[in-house]
């Protein structure tokens, strides 16, 4: 009995594991900004470009659905106002986010109380 429950905590933790991995090396759009984009990179850093300009930070996947990005820096230059209104749009997004789903090539975060705040499509898929 000791055994199947042993492998069975191995099982889930492998599987959380492979989870946790599976935006890192990842690049998502969305497609109210055709341009800007959000890569998930190794070691839980996160990059990017918002349409105007790039930006930086980090993340952390802290279980199986939750994550939490770091303070982002960015570059500063102004653009119309509407592709800037679109970055505010990411900014915020990122800043609120506190809940992930990923189903194959599609990736939405939400807020706390689980509302989506942004979806996003992968842009590097093979």
């Amino acid at each position: 009995m000791s055994r199947l429950i042993a492998c069975t905590a191995l099982f889930f933790l492998l599987i959380s594991s492979a989870r946790a991995e599976t935006l890192a090396g990842s690049e998502w759009g969305y497609s109210s900004n055709p341009e800007a984009f959000l890569r998930f990179e190794t070691e839980g850093k996160v990059s990017g470009f918002a349409g105007c300009n790039h930006f930086f930070g980090t993340y952390e996947i802290i279980d199986n659905e939750s994550i939490q990005f770091g303070q982002m820096g960015a570059t500063r230059k102004m653009c119309p106002p509407q592709i800037m209104a679109h970055e505010q749009v990411l900014f915020e997004a990122l800043n609120k986010a506190s809940i992930y789903r990923r189903d194959r090539y599609k990736l939405v975060l939400g807020d706390a109380q689980n509302n989506e705040i942004l979806k996003m499509e992968q842009r590097d898929r093979d």
